[in-house]
């Protein structure tokens, strides 16, 4: 089952499964747990207001090939801004909940441009990810990854970032905001790269925030990627990743609070 037909699921019904080929260990990908939760919270909009920001916090495993439950709360709808929250619910329990910002474009006196660069080129013969059986997640099967630079996790490297490419496996019909959240984590923890041998990891916290939401984007865009391991101890850390289009347009801010069981 790929990602535009999860999201029709969404828009269909409050309760289904997640199939195996999403999973992510034992889990259900995190980054597709916060694409439902999203496009959940956009269909309890009463007005179409573009997505400003995420907060999500994974709380619990969210398993795959079981059934779960959308339930979704529109917080407050004002005159230009709504706040939705949605929690996926399995065993009874909250596994995620995420609260989503949606704002309409207004006019204003400030103005600030975006100084966030980068100089990596647009992949014309792709080098993506080997597939190594019980060590590469499964969902990953639906992403196209390519490295620049920083190490592969588990190859002892001794940096702190991650720079690359990525795009949809196969191209959506019409890729929204909800593949975007779906796409942009499906890179590795930068952390992951300092270790030798396989470790277990997961994203407590992440926050993502949109730049000019309203441009649209073509359905096999490549969007370019660089994180950064902010710090770690203790056996947590904070990672920041930006996010841009083809064109070199700075689309998403990424922050995310890892940890690794190493």
């Amino acid at each position: 089952m790929n990602l535009d037909k999860i999201l029709k699921l969404v828009n269909q019904n409050n309760k289904f499964i997640i199939p195996k080929n999403w999973a992510q260990g034992r889990t259900v990908y995190g980054g597709l747990s916060a694409s439902i939760a999203y496009q959940a919270a956009k269909n309890e909009l009463q007005t179409e207001r573009p997505i400003r920001s995420m907060s999500c916090n994974f709380i619990g495993p969210f398993k795959v090939e079981q059934e779960f439950l959308i339930d979704t709360e529109v917080l407050r709808e004002g005159g230009n801004v709504s706040s939705v929250q949605t929690s996926l619910i399995q065993d009874k329990q909250v596994k995620v909940r995420a609260q989503f910002v949606f704002g309409k474009a207004r006019e204003t006196k400030i103005s600030v441009d975006n100084k966030i660069l980068h100089t990596m080129q647009v992949p014309k013969k792709p080098s993506f990810m080997p597939n190594i059986p019980g060590l590469t997640p499964k969902f990953l099967e639906h992403f196209d990854i390519q490295f620049t630079d920083g190490g592969k996790p588990f190859t002892g490297s001794k940096k702190d970032h991650i720079y690359g490419w990525m795009r949809l496996a196969i191209p959506s019909k019409s890729l929204t905001h909800a593949h975007l959240i779906a796409l942009i984590d499906a890179w590795p923890p930068t952390v992951l790269q300092k270790l030798r041998l396989p470790a277990s990891g997961s994203t407590m916290t992440w926050n993502l925030n949109f730049v000019n939401p309203l441009q649209s984007f073509s359905d096999s865009e490549w969007f370019a990627y660089q994180a950064e391991t902010l710090q770690y101890s203790e056996g947590y850390g904070i990672t920041t990743a930006n996010i841009w289009d083809s064109q070199a347009n700075l689309i998403a801010i990424s922050t995310q609070n890892v940890t690794v069981f190493a």
